[in-house]
């Protein structure tokens, strides 16, 4: 069990990487490029070498860079880089990068759940429409009061729903790693859409094909939702980012 001293340590180094790490994605230290000795980089970010030391072992970790004996310590292609780490993604959604996130989710969103909607439509329990059918009626409370957050947690329990029928832990993997990232752009989209009732009506389409145990029209059904889902993140990304459409603030 750790002690609060090592958490404070952990978290203090975590946020140095984040720094490094937010430079890298600035390209003031792009890919195959060598970093700055340790003692340079521990004295411009005003920290100790020894936590400097554990921040260039978390970037280490999660493939951001990769140190040669001799040479130095260099950041590596992106290829390489833990994309679904939690520490990453927070930092890249506040950075030049989030708008290209928020089109590579919506992307693999879209390739995802269209499988995992004919899969639930197969493997679904009372249970799991049950669940879906709350979740969709408490997007439609959330609706009448304009509630943002309300709405983007149920229209997230109606797609875990959906996960959880699918029953495949792979997949179950991949969505427990993105869920800052999903409730970001939930709560983005869901500031200009709400109000509005072609979601809801997509949302209930999806409901009636996965308990009719109909897997091609779930599949269907989704790329519907997902076709409305891409315009939504367009306008996001377009949106200025102090105001929204029913004049919430971000």
């Amino acid at each position: 069990m750790m002690t609060s001293a090592t958490t404070r340590k952990r978290l203090l180094s975590e946020n140095v990487a984040g720094s490094i790490f937010k430079e890298i994605l600035s390209n003031r230290y792009p890919e195959g490029e060598r970093l700055p000795s340790e003692l340079e980089l521990a004295q411009r970010l005003n920290v100790s070498r020894l936590t400097l030391r554990e921040a260039i072992k978390h970037l280490q970790a999660r493939g951001v860079i990769v140190i040669q004996r001799g040479n130095g310590t260099f950041v590596t292609h992106r290829a390489q880089w833990a994309m679904l780490d939690p520490l990453l993604l927070e930092v890249m959604t506040e950075s030049d990068e989030i708008n290209s996130l928020y089109h590579h989710l919506t992307d693999m969103r879209r390739m995802m759940e269209t499988g995992l909607a004919s899969l639930a439509a197969q493997r679904r329990s009372t249970e799991h429409i049950d669940r879906m059918r709350r979740a969709l009626d408490a997007m439609h409370a959330a609706t009448d009061t304009l509630s943002v957050r309300r709405y983007a947690a149920a229209d997230m329990e109606f797609h875990c729903a959906i996960l959880d029928a699918a029953d495949n832990p792979f997949a179950t993997s991949v969505y427990g790693q993105l869920q800052v990232l999903l409730t970001h752009v939930r709560e983005e989209t869901t500031r200009l859409a709400i109000g509005q009732r072609h979601g809801l009506t997509l949302h209930h389409e999806i409901l009636e094909a996965i308990e009719a145990a109909d897997p091609l029209a779930a599949r269907e059904a989704i790329e519907r939702h997902f076709d409305m889902t891409a315009k939504w993140v367009d306008m996001a990304i377009a949106a200025p980012a102090s105001v929204s459409a029913n004049g919430e603030t971000r």
